[in-house]
């Protein structure tokens, strides 16, 4: 696995969202890690009217499948545990 995350590169924006801007790079629970990253960028969010809350999440939903898909497929690994990007959105 750790020659999956060598192929990463945080100045590509795919693999730098994909990996919850770095935060599914902690070495112990990813995934949590990538829910605790987020906690800022909701909090933002929820300042927005519910409309513009919901189109962001939804965008968010929809990019997230492409820029997933593309950081597995550069580093070579089905759903690495580094990609947290659903972690981030949910």
């Amino acid at each position: 696995m750790n020659a999956a995350k060598k192929r990463l590169r945080m100045r590509n924006p795919w693999h730098l969202l994909a990996t919850g801007f770095g935060s599914g790079l902690f070495p112990w629970g990813p995934g949590t890690a990538g829910s605790v990253a987020a906690i800022p960028c909701w909090m933002l969010l929820t300042y927005l009217p519910w409309q513009v809350y919901s189109m962001v999440v939804m965008f968010s939903i929809c990019i997230g499948v492409y820029l997933c898909h593309q950081t597995a497929k550069d580093m070579g690994v089905h759903d690495h545990g580094s990609i947290v990007w659903d972690e981030f959105v949910g």
